[in-house]
């Protein structure tokens, strides 16, 4: 048998099928386009961090207007003891192995992992560290240390 017997001419279908092909290339490649420019319009706009334009404002930042802000807290009065300046910022590893396993791990408010956590955390010298640990059920456990040292390591129940 040749090549040619099992060869078809190509038909109007055939034909059909390409122009579709090409068709939907031109469409996809025109949709990548589009998104990506509204993409470098958002983040431009979020780099500068105010919206000019009425159409960027979307269901999300109307959602965003309808809360109330937060309440203002009063400024605490500051007390006798004498208040020192922050140190340096620094980096001090965290060895944390207390609670029940799985239990997530907040450092001054931020989310850094679950225990058992081996990690580290940024803060200023001197400055107080609240370490929290809540776990899947029951209260919380909080830990209060200082930034000092190179390493705090948590293994028992808080003080």
């Amino acid at each position: 048998m040749t090549e040619s017997a099992s060869f078809r001419p190509p038909g109007p279908l055939h034909g059909a099928l390409a122009r579709a092909a090409s068709i939907s290339r031109f469409i996809a490649a025109l949709l990548v386009a589009i998104v990506s420019a509204r993409f470098a319009v958002a983040s431009v706009e979020r780099a500068f961090g105010a919206s000019t334009s009425p159409a960027s404002t979307g269901a999300a930042s109307a959602t965003a207007r309808e809360r109330p802000p937060p309440p203002i807290r009063p400024r605490a009065e500051p007390s006798q003891a004498v208040v020192r300046a922050p140190g340096p910022p620094r980096r001090i590893q965290l060895g944390i192995s207390a609670g029940p396993g799985r239990s997530e791990i907040y450092v001054n408010g931020r989310l850094v992992g679950n225990t058992p956590f081996v990690g580290d955390a940024s803060c200023k010298t001197g400055m107080p560290l609240r370490i929290e640990l809540v776990p899947p059920t029951g209260p919380p456990l909080v830990y209060e240390r200082e930034c000092r040292g190179t390493m705090i390591e948590i293994s028992g129940p808080p003080p």
